[in-house]
């Protein structure tokens, strides 16, 4: 997020400070209560970490309280920020943040927000849950922020779900992402979903006009890992479960790769390289493929120019946009043309959060279009995703589910040296693709198991051992080398896929 040194001073002991185990006391004395301006908001959770903000009229010391069984034990003191009306045309307030470390992973916690020593907000409905593994739910929609009647029915609706965790696809504060408008049209909508649930977002053309997406870089605390810090809470990338997820910008940091000094797309293809997840789900506001009044704009080309070729080398199963306010999927896409099924990428429309909707034009990349007001729950349970599209009275534009069977892009074997102390395999295989395991795993035993996940390895029809699965990579042990030619076959829960090599 933006500082400034006037932040720090400010900073209750220069920064945030935690006192964890024994039952935790704000040790500062009573004073005035202040006024909660912007309710709570859980920000960058993880496994083992996350961030809370919320804002105050008044100053003071804030502090978080939290534990797994609401006796408040742990604390943080909160990192407090100044905000006055020169910059945001709004009455004076004070941002805090806390950032929490040495979560558990999989875990409900619950918290209290206390100011100058004194209890200002608790409640059941201030908690979180830090990602685990295993299967999980979240929600995505976009182009919300327009104070419509529609806006309010897509978030009565959603505050029904119970997510893990909310993507917004972008233009969450019309006319122009003003402080203003980010808490009238964000804020108040969303605050009982967003005091329990980490939303992630990405901005919008119109959450640009206001001092080149200021106000949202300054309301957001992001991942930041590795994006060149010009770019920071512009766009990144996180991890849920067994998904890579990668948030990009298609506003000024598309445009600044066009003109040749932008580093997005070149931290997108390292960002991907990187990832052994089996899915890989990546969101950005302007449509590639969608059809519309804006399917010709300048971002959504340079869209399909600079991202998708980075999409198709790297095998993402899904895409979410915004910007054409209504529900639009197209068919698998690769190369800009639709292909198989399971063998491109899926990119789908989701804008219709509340702005006015928009009609579709014929596109023969559409599998399927609406125009209507409407929000996605996606549920993710091992090699299989399954994404509907909810209008605000409960019932489906669609349900689609992908179960994209493995692909082998690579073979390497490796010989072991005969010892007295090596175990009867005499070599490894390692077996480079994608959507080879739902999950990682790595087994060092003597005698690693030859299933894991339901990913099996044979070799000329009888199963390896696996001492290791991910996303994109296996590595068996095998029984013996230089054999000669030999099929591999990899069989997950979606499918099988064999190619040959010399052993």
């Amino acid at each position: 997020m933006l500082q400034d040194r006037r932040d720090f001073l400010r900073s209750a002991g220069a920064g945030a400070l935690g006192v964890a185990g024994s039952l935790w006391r704000s040790p500062f004395a009573a004073a005035q209560i202040p006024t909660v301006v912007r309710s709570p908001y859980i920000q960058n959770l993880s496994r083992t970490a996350g961030t809370v903000l919320w804002t105050t009229r008044e100053g003071g010391v804030a502090a978080l309280e939290y534990s797994t069984d609401r006796s408040f034990s742990s604390g943080v003191t909160a990192r407090t920020r100044e905000f006055l009306p020169a910059e945001t045309g709004m009455a004076t307030y004070y941002q805090q943040e806390v950032r929490l470390n040495d979560l558990l992973p999989g875990t409900q916690y619950y918290y209290r927000v206390v100011h100058n020593g004194k209890t200002v907000l608790a409640g059941d409905d201030l908690s979180w849950r830090t990602a685990g593994s295993g299967p999980f739910t979240f929600l995505v929609f976009g182009d919300s922020g327009q104070a419509t009647p529609a806006q309010l029915r897509v978030a009565t609706a959603m505050l029904l779900e119970k997510p893990d965790l909310v993507l917004h696809t972008g233009d969450i504060a019309y006319a122009s992402g003003t402080f203003e408008e980010f808490q009238r049209v964000f804020f108040n909508y969303y605050k009982e979903m967003l005091s329990r649930v980490p939303i992630f977002p990405c901005p919008g053309n119109h959450d640009y006009a206001t001092r080149s997406c200021g106000p949202y870089l300054t309301m957001y605390s992001l991942p930041f890992a590795d994006v060149p810090p010009p770019d920071f809470g512009r766009y990144y990338s996180f991890d849920w479960g067994n998904v890579h997820f990668v948030s990009l910008d298609s506003n000024k940091p598309l445009a600044d790769v066009d003109r040749g000094t932008g580093k997005m797309v070149e931290w997108l293809e390292t960002d991907l390289a990187n990832t052994r997840k089996f899915w890989k789900v990546v969101y950005f506001q302007h449509p590639p493929y969608s059809t519309g009044p804006n399917e010709n704009t300048p971002e959504s080309a340079l869209a399909r120019r600079y991202i998708t070729p980075v999409l198709d080398r790297y095998g993402v199963q899904v895409v979410f946009s915004g910007d054409e306010h209504n529900y639009q999927r197209t068919l698998p896409v690769f190369g800009g043309a639709a292909v198989a099924a399971d063998a491109g990428t899926v990119y789908v429309t989701t804008g219709g959060g509340g702005a006015d909707l928009y009609n579709t034009n014929p596109n023969p990349l559409a599998a399927m279009s609406e125009s209507a007001h409407h929000y996605m729950r996606v549920t993710v349970q091992g090699t299989k995703l399954t994404a509907r599209a909810i209008r605000p009275d409960g019932s489906e534009i669609e349900a689609v589910t992908l179960a994209p069977p493995p692909v082998i892009s690579d073979l390497r074997v490796a010989s072991a040296a005969p010892s007295s102390t090596t175990p009867v395999h005499r070599g490894t295989l390692t077996i480079l693709g994608r959507q080879l395991s739902a999950y990682e795993v790595t087994d060092s035993s003597y005698f690693p198991p030859n299933e894991v996940n339901g990913t099996v390895v044979h070799l000329d029809g009888r199963r390896l051992p696996l001492m290791y699965v991910s996303g994109d990579t296996i590595v068996a042990l095998l029984r013996a080398t230089g054999r000669g030619q030999a099929t591999v076959r990899v069989t997950t829960p979606n499918g099988w896929t064999e190619t040959t090599t010399y052993f």
